[in-house]
């Protein structure tokens, strides 16, 4: 009796973990996936907004351009400030007036989107946070997306950026991940390409977010594995990195998707049970 519930345990264990480690990578990386797309789908905004009369022509006034600003930013609620900032690196006309005259040649979204569409990386920005409300009561961080525009001739005339809340990433995860899958302690961490946390759904148990699984820094790596986290115990994780789609080429983040064993495993110590009780009542029957 005692053989045959052990090997029951054992085989329904594996199945499982067979199961679980492939369902945990593909929902890893549909959220990378839905993140990669929903930045993709920003740029070419972004880009559509560019090609408008309203910016490429050096003599539009500021008026005019902010009235396009502000109806861009109404469409895209995930913006915080949407900006166009001449070729001498001057915010001439934004979303709401905001920063307009701040000099912002030297900021990474100004010179990395001179030459094509740029993505930076999750940052906080105190100046556009104190005009926020912060209606998710935690410290505010903000993605940089920038495309550049040109006149009729192909001359530079300026950039057109965004600063977008990183708050739309929590909406992405939940839309694959909901909030339910907390009671199964199903929880999903998104790393930047050095390791440093993102985001952290809070619903897997630890103490702290663990580390980024040893999985390499691969653009487009993907898989699953058991994994011991220190002080947390055991976890059986799916991972994938992020690779870009389109015009967004990608920013390797790593999205993992954990599942305590103990909490995985819950139903196979009732199926073991209800196994040994059944071989015993046929042992006994046989007995008797």
């Amino acid at each position: 009796v005692l053989l045959v519930g052990w090997s029951a345990q054992t085989y329904i264990r594996r199945q499982l973990d067979r199961q679980l480690g492939p369902a945990f990578e593909a929902l890893a990386f549909q959220i990378g996936d839905k993140l990669d797309r929903a930045l993709d789908a920003l740029l070419r905004a972004l880009q559509l907004a560019a090609a408008l009369p309203a910016l490429k022509n050096p003599a539009t006034p500021a008026a005019e351009r902010r009235t396009l600003l502000d109806a861009l930013l109404d469409a895209a609620p995930d913006c915080a400030w949407i900006g166009f900032a001449d070729r001498d690196g001057r915010v001439i006309a934004a979303s709401q007036r905001l920063f307009e005259g701040t000099a912002v040649g030297t900021r990474a979204w100004f010179r990395g989107a001179r030459g094509a569409p740029y993505a930076g990386a999750v940052h906080e920005f105190a100046e556009l946070a104190r005009e926020l409300p912060n209606l998710a009561d935690e410290k505010p961080r903000f993605l940089d997306v920038a495309v550049p525009v040109k006149d009729d001739d192909g001359n530079f005339v300026g950039i057109l950026g965004a600063h977008l809340r990183w708050s739309f990433a929590r909406d992405i995860q939940l839309s694959v991940v909901p909030e339910s899958a907390r009671r199964d302690h199903l929880g999903v961490t998104i790393y930047s390409p050095d390791g440093d946390v993102l985001l952290d759904s809070g619903a897997s148990g630890w103490t702290r977010p663990p580390d980024a699984p040893a999985a390499g820094d691969r653009v487009g790596a993907r898989g699953y594995l058991a994994e011991t986290i220190p002080g947390d115990g055991e976890y059986l994780t799916g991972f994938a990195r992020t690779k870009g789609f389109r015009e967004f080429r990608g920013a390797n983040w790593m999205v993992a998707v954990r599942q305590p064993v103990a909490a995985a495993v819950a139903g196979v110590h009732d199926v073991s049970r209800w196994i040994l009780r059944l071989v015993a009542l046929f042992t006994l029957a046989a007995i008797g």
